[in-house]
């Protein structure tokens, strides 16, 4: 990184997988990365996979099984094939990192599927939309309408609606379950798949898997629902 940064390259850094009992302290970390010459850094806590893979660190003398087991003492929570930290149980880190970036004068991505709203930016947490002809990233996602309507305090699904993306069905490249395209006269399009999404508070992406962020029971005048943020989490 630094002598990449040393010679005009722009460099960015992924704390990936953070892991409380193991990780240096934040301020040591992002001091270093700065010092390296980085003008972005994510942090994402580490994803316990399901299954035993036989995964294990030498270096650090852990094995997955043990970190599971220490997740699940936790709480940890399933997402899809992973055990994932309670948004309680990181927000204090991640908001750490993000002021102690923001010092050293990077840029910062919350890599937490449940915090992206907290990015700098609007491309999830990698920074590239600030760099000439990156601007143009894909929109039409609801991570992004979170994100604007987190100062807000209240989430639309307008506030993405005019964001390009393909009108033609993306049906074919989904396994049967995922296929939405059947089902009445749903064309099975991205427009189509987020709206779907939007409306199930139980589906992988609603608006209530990020933090804070609750159905508020009302809709707007296309009859989707309206989310709400709480306050003290939209001035984050």
């Amino acid at each position: 990184m630094e002598r990449l940064a040393k010679i005009g390259v722009h460099v960015s850094a992924r704390w990936q997988p953070y892991i409380e009992t193991l990780a240096e302290a934040p301020d040591v970390y992002v001091g270093r990365v700065a010092d390296a010459g980085a003008f972005h850094l994510s942090l994402e806590h580490l994803k316990v996979p399901l299954e035993e893979r036989g995964w294990a660190s030498k270096r650090a003398g852990i094995s997955m099984s043990v970190l599971k087991s220490q997740y699940q003492e936790r709480g940890a929570l399933r997402d899809g094939r992973e055990y994932i930290l309670p948004s309680d149980q990181k927000y204090t880190t991640i908001l750490k990192v993000r002021a102690l970036a923001h010092r050293h004068r990077m840029t910062f991505g919350a890599a937490d599927n449940d915090f992206q709203f907290l990015s700098d930016g609007e491309a999830c947490c990698s920074g590239v939309d600030q760099f000439a002809g990156f601007e143009r990233i894909f929109k039409h996602q609801i991570a992004l309408a979170a994100k604007r309507g987190a100062r807000k305090g209240i989430i639309k699904l307008e506030d993405i609606e005019k964001e390009w993306c393909p009108e033609t069905s993306i049906d074919r490249y989904l396994n049967s379950r995922s296929r939405i395209g059947s089902r009445g006269a749903i064309e099975g399009t991205i427009r189509n798949h987020v709206t779907a999404r939007w409306e199930n508070t139980s589906s992988p992406g609603n608006p209530t898997r990020y933090f804070g962020v609750t159905d508020s029971g009302r809709r707007d005048r296309g009859e989707n629902r309206i989310f709400k943020m709480n306050s003290v989490h939209a001035q984050l």
